[in-house]
């Protein structure tokens, strides 16, 4: 799904693409900000377009494509559930340990044909996935750009087929990870606190 190379529309229309210019794409990750080890939690990413060409309740994000990479205890994470507007081209990902590669989500402009609104919001939530902390301490996941790819793109209108895509080389695109604290259970503590006290007793 390289946007540069224009994708077709089911009513048959090219899309027109183009680099975008002053603009800038974000992508961050929401995560809670402390957990219990071997606890699963919910991570969003989420996206949001700053551009002269976007205008407010006519423009719409296009889609993305991205990996999610991921750091510290982590025990698992799954794949990408996708927001309901990323219909096209979606992929969940395929887990690769501690990170995802491939998940991508897209939605036409296709006003002519098609039976449904395109969403403007923006931000928008783009997806989720579902991790599961390891032991003490912390983990971080973010979305990270695929080498040659285009990361975020958006129609200027959503009644026309043009498309303004981030640069391949990801030079406008800002990514934000979450870091999540996981802190000791009631037991762990208990342990850390008993094992604390036979040790000064030795002493």
């Amino acid at each position: 799904m390289r946007l540069n190379q224009g994708m077709m529309c089911a009513t048959g229309a090219f899309l027109v693409s183009s680099v975008a210019s002053g603009s800038v794409f974000t992508i961050w990750a929401s995560a809670p900000a402390q957990v219990l080890p071997g606890e699963t939690y919910t991570v969003e990413f989420w996206g949001s377009v700053e551009s002269p060409q976007w205008v407010s309740g006519d423009s719409a994000v296009a889609g993305f494509w991205v990996d999610v990479a991921g750091s510290g205890n982590i025990a698992s994470l799954s794949q990408a559930t996708l927001a309901e507007w990323a219909r096209f081209f979606r992929s969940e990902g395929t887990v690769d340990r501690t990170s995802l590669q491939n998940v991508s989500g897209w939605q036409w402009s296709c006003p002519l044909l098609c039976k449904f609104m395109p969403t403007l919001e923006n931000p928008l939530l783009m997806f989720s996935i579902e991790v599961t902390a390891g032991g003490a301490g912390s983990v971080t996941v973010g979305a990270v750009a695929r080498p040659g790819d285009i990361a975020m793109s958006f129609y200027p209108s959503w009644i026309w087929y043009d498309v303004v895509t981030a640069q391949p080389d990801g030079s406008n695109v800002v990514m934000h990870s979450a870091t999540t604290i996981v802190v000791p259970g009631p037991m762990s503590a208990s342990v850390v606190l008993t094992g604390l006290r036979l040790a000064r007793r030795r002493r």
